[in-house]
């Protein structure tokens, strides 16, 4: 049974749609990845400075708790001496 053409351009049209919306998924796809990406980078950013503040907050507990030994042992001897 042959094709008449109003059954092919109705085809065509029907292709040319499926093609549309095949880029569509395509540009949303690589837009999602893209955004991704950049989500990744933001994360490992973010853990970086995380770990930095961590090491920081660390170095400044030692150094407190080195001026607080210091205090401490003046008065210690101070108060021995009385």
């Amino acid at each position: 049974m042959p094709l008449d053409e109003e059954d092919v351009l109705a085809s065509l049209v029907c292709v040319k749609e499926m093609e549309r919306q095949v880029e569509e998924q395509s540009a949303k796809r690589r837009d999602l990845e893209t955004t991704l990406k950049l989500l990744e980078k933001d994360a490992w950013a973010k853990q970086a400075t995380v770990s930095a503040l961590r090491k920081q907050l660390e170095d400044i507990k030692t150094i407190n708790q080195d001026i607080s030994n210091k205090i401490r042992v003046p008065n210690v001897l101070f108060i021995g001496l009385l």
